[in-house]
């Protein structure tokens, strides 16, 4: 018996050191100011609110590549919608001779007879003599639409993640109806992720209904202010919130939801580990979360509290 008390001792111990070595760190401070971000590899491509602009960042070295101006583009109709909360890459891409993969941003509802949608990119790259990418420009080839929001389905200002192995999209939402009992609380949806090809042809416009969605899962907490994140070995992961002078409104969490046991797997609080920034982007890289801020800086989470391997 005093084996395995001493044991538990010890296994206690070390969770309880893995737990201390989580470490939240400024990574660098020279990205763009951003309202979302996705990472292919070291390449992290942040997008800013109205895709007025979407920079090139190199991860490894620390520093952007080429940032492309979008503001007087017609790449989109409604710039109020536009507000690009939260983007991903899928696994296919447009040519097989493309770098990237296509970029899916989650935008808002134009109007409430209208669902919102998610601008499918494609992204085209120019090389320099050395063959290193030092410019690129984007494409809107797709447009997928999602279903009117209703008390029941909940799609309010859905944010879209992929699961690139199983080919599913999830959306993390809410429901924006003031005078429903279920307002704000949050909602995981899935679909089959729509093909950008069908008979050889691009599919530009996809419209889903609640006859697609494959499940959903409700959840007994608030899903106002949520930000961008990623989804990982069957997990989704997001930042919320941003510090505030009013009391109700100042968090900031660091949330991963498990998606077949549908519960919430973690809730941190950012700010009482000294994280009191407005976070934007969020994404998975090298066995580390990395999170962008509004000011333009990148923060590296390091340890099994944030995420396991």
């Amino acid at each position: 018996m005093k084996r395995i008390w001493a044991f538990l001792f010890v296994l206690s111990f070390i969770v309880s050191m893995k737990a201390q070595n989580a470490t939240l760190e400024l990574y660098a401070d020279n990205a763009m100011s951003n309202q979302s971000a996705a990472n292919y590899g070291k390449f992290l491509f942040l997008v800013a609110d109205k895709l007025d602009k979407i920079m090139l960042y190199d991860l490894e070295k620390k520093e952007p590549i080429y940032t492309l101006d979008l503001s007087r583009s017609n790449i989109i109709e409604n710039s109020s919608t536009s507000h690009c909360n939260q983007c991903c890459f899928g696994k296919a891409k447009f040519s097989k001779k493309d770098d990237f993969p296509l970029l899916y941003i989650s935008q808002r509802s134009p109007r409430k007879t209208e669902g919102a949608y998610l601008d499918v990119l494609r992204i085209i790259t120019y090389k320099s003599d050395k063959k290193k990418i030092d410019s690129f420009n984007v494409q809107r080839v797709q447009r997928i639409h999602f279903p009117v929001m209703t008390d029941t389905n909940c799609l309010g200002n859905p944010n879209a993640v992929i699961d690139v192995k199983r080919k599913k999209l999830y959306t993390y939402s809410r429901n924006n109806n003031s005078k429903a009992g279920n307002f704000l609380k949050a909602v995981v949806s899935s679909y089959k992720l729509p093909s950008l090809f069908t008979k050889g042809k691009v599919l530009e416009n996809v419209f889903l209904t609640d006859a697609d969605l494959l499940n959903q899962s409700y959840y007994d907490f608030s899903l106002l202010n949520a930000q961008g994140g990623f989804c990982r070995k069957g997990v989704i992961y997001f930042v919320q919130g941003y510090p505030s002078d009013e009391p109700e409104l100042n968090y900031v969490y660091f949330r991963g939801i498990d998606l077949k046991k549908a519960s919430e797997r973690m809730k941190i609080d950012l700010q009482k580990e000294g994280f009191c920034y407005e976070p934007e982007g969020c994404w998975y890289w090298k066995g580390h979360v990395w999170v962008s801020t509004a000011a333009g800086c990148i923060y590296k989470f390091s340890g099994e509290k944030y995420i396991k391997n």
